[in-house]
C-alpha cells in the first residue's frame, strides 16, 4: 500500500466515522427527548450503559445542564423585559402626572398673583375713599329715614282699611 492508498483509507475511514457520528448524534439527541419527556430533563449523573461511550455520557448529561441554564435564563430574561415594560409604563404615568401637578401649580400661582394685584388696588382704592366714608354713613342713615318714612305711610294707609291699628312705627336711632 502507498501512500495515496494509505489516505484513500484514512479519507474513508473519516467518512465512516462521520456517518455514524451523524446516526450517533440523531440517536443522542432521541435519548434527550426521551429522557426529558420521561424525567423532565434532569441532569442527574448515570453510568454508561453497555456499548456506550462515557465520554459520550457525561458530553449528553453537560449539554441537558446547559439547555436547562439556558431555559432559566430565558425565562429570567423575560421577567427582566417585563419588568423593564412595566417600569416603562409607570415612567409615562408619573411624567403625565408630573406635567398635570405642574400646570396646577402654575394655575394656581397665576390666581394667586392676580389676587394679590386685586387687594393691593382694593386698599389703594380704600384709602383713597377714606374721606367718602362719612358721606357714606349719611347716606345710610338717609336710606334708613326713607324706609321709616315709607313704611310711617303704609301704616297710616293701612289704619283706615282697618288692618292695623294706631301703632306707632317708632323712628331709627340715628348711629
Amino acid at each position: 500500500m502507498g501512500c495515496c492508498a494509505l489516505q484513500e483509507l484514512s479519507q474513508e475511514k473519516r467518512r465512516t466515522l462521520e456517518l455514524l457520528g451523524v446516526k450517533e448524534q440523531k440517536e443522542q439527541e432521541e435519548q434527550v427527548e426521551q429522557v426529558e419527556a420521561a424525567g423532565g430533563g434532569s441532569s442527574a449523573c448515570r453510568e454508561p450503559e453497555e456499548g456506550e461511550n462515557p465520554e459520550e455520557v457525561d458530553l449528553l448529561q453537560d449539554l441537558r445542564h446547559i439547555e436547562e441554564q439556558m431555559k432559566v435564563l430565558l425565562k429570567e430574561k423575560e421577567q427582566a423585559d417585563d419588568k423593564l415594560r412595566e417600569n416603562d409604563q409607570r415612567a409615562q404615568v408619573l411624567q403625565q402626572e408630573k406635567e398635570y401637578f405642574s400646570s396646577q401649580a402654575r394655575t394656581l400661582q397665576q390666581s394667586l398673583s392676580q389676587l394679590t394685584v386685586d387687594k393691593q388696588q382694593t386698599e389703594a382704592e380704600l384709602k383713597a375713599d377714606g374721606g367718602r366714608e362719612e358721606e357714606w354713613a349719611e347716606s345710610q342713615q338717609w336710606a334708613e329715614s326713607q324706609t321709616w318714612a315709607e313704611s310711617q305711610q303704609w301704616a297710616e294707609s293701612q289704619q283706615g282699611s282697618g288692618v292695623v291699628g294706631s301703632r306707632h312705627i317708632p323712628r331709627p336711632r340715628p348711629r
